[in-house]
């Protein structure tokens, strides 16, 4: 997730979560690219979050029917 800029000359350097540099070009509107790429970046996290709660909600699902058909 990006952090934070600078920019130096027309350069912009770009820190992540994890304090990564990249550089680019700086251009106009790049701070709304960065924004975007964040919301992106939280999307996909909850998406895969959300799916492990699915495999995690069929499992238990699975071992209460196993249990639930040895008792009868």
């Amino acid at each position: 997730m990006n952090n934070e800029y600078n920019f130096i000359n027309d350069k912009a350097i770009i820190i992540d979560e994890n304090c990564n540099c990249t550089q680019t070009e700086y251009y106009d509107k790049l701070y709304n690219v960065l924004v975007k790429e964040n919301l992106i970046e939280t999307i996909e996290k909850e998406i895969e979050d959300l799916k492990d709660q699915k495999a995690n909600i069929n499992f238990q699902n699975q071992l209460k029917n196993m249990f639930f058909y040895q008792q009868y």
